[in-house]
């Protein structure tokens, strides 16, 4: 498995606890004159960053907007509505992990929060920050126009489903023919995947490796269950953490983005490169896995939302779904009514996250 010694974190900070002359900054210095006045105006503002000892790696800005017009060129505007506005975001990293990490963050917590507010934006110099644009438009940011001065908006609605997992996210589909099934992990593997803290406020752990980073996650087991089951892109999953009548609990809720057999592979590179990033094992685990063809099935999946706590334990779930006969906890399939069950024991907040 990998190492998750090494802790990165994400935090939320006052501008002011930051330095502006700190040169992570200067790329947004360059394209906004009046950068560091607004910084310093700022100064008693929130913001989220990822930084370790030495460096500041991420930095991301939120704000709610009471539903003011937005003037777009040639005398186009976008209608008053509440909506969020990332004001800034700027991320350290020659890959998209943190981005991912960043943008996926603050996205569930808009949904958690209970906010009128049903879009987000976002204005961005799109020539120069390519690669930004195209991590707002893999999580379903549409374009929508031009500022007067050259910025591009681009605009995600939340319930505006289009039935792809990243462009929906962190939003549940159920508004279809999708299937839920409950997926059991052994904690010593649920623990890397699934390694974030679930408070807007609270100081969140967030392990260097891609894994813990990253909202996609690829499973590989032996469950034949989850072979003959059908499963494919659009399900949903309950995530269990083993451990037991009280200590397993349901955790997380995610959306199937595919599953393969080790079968469906002709080489070795298409496997790997199958599996990404969003694995707990090491690349010699994986090399051996291919040669040996151990653990053939693999599920990957978006990581949408945590449930809230207190979360439903096997006890819970059996008094309540009242499954018989006894299911095998590390894959069965769902009903409607039971997912919901699930759901409302988190109340309101966990069923903002739900389209049926």
């Amino acid at each position: 498995m990998v190492n998750s010694k090494n802790r990165d974190i994400i935090r939320q900070i006052r501008f002011s606890d930051l330095d502006v002359n700190n040169n992570f900054f200067d790329s947004l210095r360059a394209d906004y004159p009046n950068f560091d006045n607004w910084f310093e105006n700022h100064a008693d503002s929130p913001a989220f960053i990822i930084n370790n000892q030495t460096e500041l790696k991420a930095f991301i800005y939120v704000k709610q907007e009471a539903g003011e017009p937005i003037d777009l060129s040639a005398g186009e505007s976008m209608d008053g509505t509440a909506r969020f506005k990332i004001g800034t975001f700027k991320i350290n990293s020659t890959g998209t992990i943190l981005g991912d990490k960043m943008l996926s963050y603050v996205l569930r917590r808009m949904v958690e929060g209970g906010s009128n507010a049903e879009e987000v934006y976002v204005t961005v110099f799109a020539e120069k920050q390519e690669k930004l644009v195209r991590l707002f438009e893999r999580f379903g940011f549409i374009y929508q126009g031009k500022k007067e001065n050259g910025e591009s908006v681009y605009v995600k609605r939340f319930k505006q489903l289009v039935g792809e997992p990243y462009k929906d996210f962190p939003m549940v589909n159920l508004t279809g023919t999708q299937r839920i099934f409950n997926l059991g992990i052994y904690p010593e593997f649920h623990d890397l995947f699934f390694s974030e803290g679930h408070s807007m406020n609270e100081v969140t752990k967030v392990a260097d490796e891609a894994v813990s980073n990253t909202v996609t996650k690829t499973y590989l087991n032996m469950m034949h269950s989850m072979d003959e089951s059908g499963i494919s892109k659009g399900d949903i999953l309950t995530v269990y953490r083993t451990g037991g009548n009280y200590a397993g609990v349901i955790t997380s809720v995610a959306t199937v983005v595919d599953y393969k057999r080790i079968s469906d592979f002709a080489t070795f590179d298409e496997y790997k490169k199958f599996i990404g990033a969003g694995t707990v094992f090491t690349d010699q685990q994986i090399t051996n896995f291919w040669k040996t063809k151990k653990f053939p099935f693999m599920v990957k999946f978006v990581y949408d939302y945590s449930v809230s706590i207190p979360r439903p334990n096997l006890d819970w779930l059996r008094k309540n779904l009242k499954i018989e006969p006894e299911p095998y906890w590390g894959f069965f399939e769902l009903n409607k009514q039971q997912f919901s069950q699930i759901i409302g024991k988190g109340g309101d907040r966990d069923g903002r996250f739900v389209i049926y």
